[in-house]
């Protein structure tokens, strides 16, 4: 079942008569099934409450595109650091049934970018958003940046390719939702190579640019500018 069948299977269910009565969604594949909910219900299509107030870190933040990674600092600055995913939205009856589900993990393979070619500017060990802004001004074409960069999740377009250091956050909290493979950050090393981020041990290293790994995207709410 496609994303789209999906959340019209959903709410389906939802709008169906038997108000009060107990309900339970399962998704099936060759893997097994997945409970996605059991409870009472409301009669009403589900609809994702915007929350400007971060949950338990490693959590789906409602209405912010993504999983809460904890918070990123780079000197004076801090933000909050959020894994995107896509999602589908299961609304219930009482806290105990009221879950967000994801359904796609946002991940892109490719090379980091052009070999022998030092993308000018400042890149940051910590600022994903301006290396990537730095990356997209010197190579528009950029698949890895201009991948993320078009991402539309949830209204938010503000998704950028994380950083050495934000990688590492990723890993330090939410290593339940990455694969556990090598994964490139956005920040560059040299002319020839940049940083990467084993998954799977935690892991950093450079490696050479014509390289091909996985990329995620992230996305940040600012607590001190």
């Amino acid at each position: 079942m496609n994303h789209n069948a999906l959340i019209d299977a959903v709410k389906s269910a939802l709008s169906a008569p038997g108000a009060g009565e107990s309900l339970r969604i399962s998704l099936t594949n060759s893997s097994g099934t997945l409970d996605l909910c059991m409870g009472n219900y409301k009669s009403e299509n589900p609809t994702e409450e915007i929350s400007n107030k971060p949950p338990r870190i490693g959590d789906y933040w409602s209405g912010q595109g993504g999983y809460y990674a904890g918070i990123m600092r780079d000197g004076s600055r801090q933000w909050h650091l959020i894994l995107a995913v896509d999602a589908v939205d299961v609304t219930a009856l009482g806290d105990q049934c009221k879950k967000i589900i994801p359904s796609v993990e946002i991940e892109i393979k490719g090379e980091w970018g052009k070999s022998n070619s030092q993308i000018p500017g400042e890149f940051s060990r910590r600022d994903g958003k301006n290396n990537t802004r730095l990356i997209l001004a010197a190579d528009p074409e950029n698949k890895i940046a201009s991948h993320i960069s078009s991402l539309l999740i949830g209204g938010h377009k503000d998704y950028y390719w994380p950083s050495e250091c934000e990688n590492n956050l990723l890993f330090a909290n939410l290593p339940e939702h990455l694969k556990p493979e090598w994964h490139w950050s956005s920040t560059q090393f040299s002319a020839n190579r940049a940083w990467n981020q084993g998954f799977e041990d935690g892991h950093q290293d450079v490696d050479s640019k014509g390289c091909r790994y996985a990329a995620r995207a992230v996305r940040r709410i600012l607590i001190i500018e």
